[in-house]
């Protein structure tokens, strides 16, 4: 999104931080330790999808084989559910140690100045 003042801005900068006061900040500033995680996230979905890629493509699948990808994505969606819901009592201990570790990131970033 382009604002009056030639500054470009992303929708979700606009929603999250309206007036623009922690763009420069070290909490959104990217660390080694976000790319870190960054690449992690990008090799599991590379796992996600060669996994989901070795099934076999949809039988109504057309000839550019979008309803092959259909299929895939809906059978890879189907198992994160499952999976998640076989582990759903864990949720409030993941969501504690989110919080947690979401607080000592804030800290240390704060703590660098």
């Amino acid at each position: 999104v382009e604002l009056a003042g030639g500054e470009d801005r992303s929708l979700l900068g606009l929603l999250v931080d309206p007036l623009g006061l922690f763009r420069a900040s070290r909490l959104v500033e990217n660390d080694e330790r976000d790319h870190k995680a960054l690449e992690a996230a990008r090799r599991l979905v590379e796992a996600a999808s060669s996994l989901v890629g070795g099934a076999p493509a949809d039988a109504t699948a057309g000839p550019d084989g979008e309803g092959a990808a259909n299929a895939e994505a809906a059978a890879l969606a189907r198992a994160l559910v499952r999976k998640a819901w076989e582990r759903r009592e864990h949720i409030p201990a993941i969501s504690r140690l989110f919080l947690v570790e979401a607080l000592d990131q804030t800290a240390a970033r704060l703590g660098r100045g």
